[in-house]
């Protein structure tokens, strides 16, 4: 009995390696780490607060992406897509932002709000 727990736990843990590394091998060119340092606070949950401000606008970097767009409008059954610089859409990459789960666990692909510019 023990050694089927023992043997089940190596399994698990080895599985969890191979998560791991697959995880690094695929996102270790968008991990980044830094420290944050100041000497202006005096208050500690104040300086938690704004490390964590940092980092959640770091979560997202700024990225570029280049599109070429065709104006399809003029045709009959595309009349509703007229776009013009500053307006406001979506982008999906799901290689690099990846799906969120919604209330009932059903993952889509995430959506970053753009300014086509």
């Amino acid at each position: 009995m023990i050694e089927n727990i023992n043997s089940n736990l190596k399994s698990i843990l080895e599985q969890k390696e191979a998560l791991n590394q697959e995880f690094f091998n695929k996102y270790s060119d968008f991990i980044k780490e830094g420290s944050w340092v100041s000497e202006d606070y005096y208050d500690d949950n104040l300086y938690y607060l704004d490390a964590e401000n940092v980092l959640c606008a770091s979560a997202h970097p700024k990225i570029s992406y280049s599109i070429n767009v065709i104006e399809i409008s003029a045709l009959p059954e595309y009349e509703g897509y007229k776009f013009e610089i500053g307006d406001r859409t979506h982008i999906e990459d799901i290689e690099f932002f990846g799906y969120v789960k919604d209330e009932n666990e059903v993952a889509t692909p995430y959506r970053e709000k753009i300014v086509i510019s």
